[in-house]
């Protein structure tokens, strides 16, 4: 890591970094972690103001799911919905360590808190 990249992230690691940034920010988090290692399993993001506008255009949901993987080795799960108005809602994003029902299922459960 480059003496830049150090000092952008302040002493912390790219996850906790991240954490502490959706924090900051008011993002809607979760995470789940390993408790053998430690290391992420699984990450649920959505944007504060999004709860409202989503609470209004909740019917349908659309799951797109990216198999590029980041350094985690995890997919990317988009979360998106339409408005009444038809334009493309993005609801949340989820990185998630496969297609098993249960990572599909945990996404969604924190979709609908």
């Amino acid at each position: 890591m480059d003496a830049e990249r150090r000092a952008a992230l302040r002493g912390d690691t790219p996850t906790e970094f991240l954490l502490k940034q959706l924090e900051t920010n008011g993002f809607f988090y979760k995470v789940d972690v390993n408790p053998d290692n430690s290391r992420l399993r699984s990450m649920f993001w959505s944007h504060p103001d999004i709860q409202d506008i989503y609470g209004w255009n909740s019917d349908v949901l659309i799951l797109d799911c990216t198999y590029k993987t980041n350094s985690f080795d995890l997919p990317l799960l988009n979360i998106i919905s339409m408005t009444n108005t038809n334009n493309v809602l993005p609801i949340a994003q989820c990185w998630r360590p496969g297609e098993k029902e249960e990572n599909f299922v945990w996404a969604l459960n924190n979709c609908a808190r």
